[in-house]
């Protein structure tokens, strides 16, 4: 059977220039490839990156001779230096207000990476995206085919992993149910009005001081789909799922890949520090 190219899914980084510089971004795009990514298709991959040229990652363009890889788009987002902040400290609040308070907040750098990537993959004919971060990896081989199949199958908005580590999050955190960023979005106008209504969630509680001026994108998410009975109901397909499996946190980074398929035998992608 030959490979067929598919526009079912596209498999999208959205990363740092610092991630790139630091040869993050190409240990992980290996990882993948290395997993003999698919029996049946190419798909194209986009990376999307905060700041710097197009040009300073051409070298990315080599992944191309992968079988399986259709095309390689590569989109800078220019951010400036105040768009990009990211803090999490005692002295947080000095330097929000020295960086001239961003509307998104102590972490806009991530927020606007993530707005910036989905606003530029919104008016692009393919169905469903696989968001990744540079510290994930497939445990299958032929990890497209297995992915292809359930964007087919399955009803979803926002398909992702709440938190499955050993770490204890407190009963009463209010994020608990949150699922992490890495996830597959469908792409449809349901998510640009869910994505819009997310961003102004995110501007408001910034606003008010909320959680000392930092959230992310993902809790922000989950905020804003439990914020009201309507919008519960409007947005029920946004859904754990069992294909995705977040152990993100430092601390679970020695917990063995075996282990971790015992209690979570679904898992396609892992989402692990390495």
């Amino acid at each position: 059977m030959g490979i067929n190219y598919t526009k079912a899914l596209s498999i999208v980084y959205a990363c740092t220039k610092a991630e790139f510089d630091s040869g993050e971004l190409e240990k992980s795009i290996s990882r993948y490839i290395s997993r003999k990514s698919s029996k049946n298709y190419s798909f194209d991959l986009f990376i999307i990156v905060d700041q710097g040229d197009e040009e300073h990652y051409a070298r990315l363009l080599d992944f191309e001779s992968d079988k399986n890889i259709n095309k390689i788009t590569i989109h800078s987002l220019h951010l400036s230096d105040e768009e990009n902040i990211y803090v999490r400290s005692k002295h947080s609040l000095k330097l929000f207000e020295e960086a001239g308070e961003p509307k998104l907040g102590l972490s806009a750098g991530p927020n606007n990476l993530f707005f910036g990537a989905m606003n530029y993959l919104a008016d692009k004919d393919y169905e469903n995206y696989l968001l990744l971060e540079t510290d994930t990896r497939p445990v299958k081989y032929f990890w497209f085919d297995e992915l292809y199949k359930y964007c087919v199958k399955n009803d979803f908005l926002i398909a992702g992993s709440q938190y499955k580590g050993n770490a204890k999050i407190p009963e009463d955190a209010e994020w608990k149910g949150h699922l992490n960023g890495v996830a597959i979005y469908k792409n449809c106008e349901k998510l640009k009005n869910l994505l819009s209504g997310v961003k102004s969630e995110i501007v408001r509680r910034v606003k008010e001081g909320n959680h000392d001026f930092f959230i992310n994108y993902d809790i922000a998410i989950y905020y804003y789909t439990q914020s009201s009975e309507s919008n519960k109901k409007e947005y029920k397909c946004v859904i754990d799922t069992d294909i995705i499996t977040n152990i993100s946190l430092g601390s679970d980074a020695p917990i063995r890949e075996q282990d971790i398929l015992t209690k979570y035998r679904k898992t396609i992608i892992l989402h692990q520090k390495i």
